[in-house]
């Protein structure tokens, strides 16, 4: 059975399940499968028992699909402990390119999303704010660790993107900076 095949069953099952990129990183993640197409797959991340947002992945970069005794145990754990409820089994998200996806990504209501270029000559992550997708490329008006907006939007290359995320708590955190700050200026950016 090919990945795809693998995804799209573990995606009807609902499951807290293991899945490696061998060429970007030696570790295995967990995850909940959302949505699977023949170039990408969108999960629900999920770290130390929480659910840490949405991660779209290059289906080429998988390299191996598993579900073990400790992924089935977790998943008990993660639905006694009421988190499988609060996951987006019904996400509209289109997953027929990196532009399409990151288009949906951010009609979600989320305002920063993660772009990463980990396999590109100079591997890169941006976080920021999409200013719009081409058939060829993203640009993101992104920030620095902190919080420093830069002058230049970057363009980042579709073609080197191997993961996206959106409503993780490394962005949340950066969110409610910036709503503290527009708060503090009294709605001036």
């Amino acid at each position: 059975m090919d990945i795809v095949e693998q995804l799209r069953k573990l995606q009807q099952r609902r499951c807290l399940m293991s899945f490696r990129r061998e060429g970007i990183a030696s570790w295995s993640l967990q995850a909940i499968v959302l949505a699977v197409s023949e170039k990408l797959v969108a999960f629900q991340y999920v770290s130390d028992f929480t659910l840490d947002g949405i991660m779209v992945i290059a289906m080429a970069d998988i390299t191996e699909v598993r579900q073990n005794k400790t992924d089935r145990f977790q998943h008990k754990l993660l639905k006694i402990e009421g988190a499988l409820e609060h996951v987006p089994f019904d996400l509209p998200i289109a997953l027929g390119s990196w532009s399409s996806a990151i288009d949906s990504l951010s009609e979600q209501r989320r305002r920063i999303i993660i772009v990463e270029t980990e396999r590109a000559p100079n591997p890169g992550l941006w976080i920021g704010k999409v200013l719009d997708t081409t058939s060829t490329a993203v640009r993101v008006q992104h920030f620095t660790g902190i919080a420093r907006w830069e002058d230049k939007p970057q363009a980042i290359p579709l073609s080197n993107i191997t993961c996206c995320q959106v409503d993780t708590h490394y962005i949340r955190a950066y969110e409610r900076h910036f709503a503290r700050e527009i708060q503090k200026s009294g709605g001036v950016t």
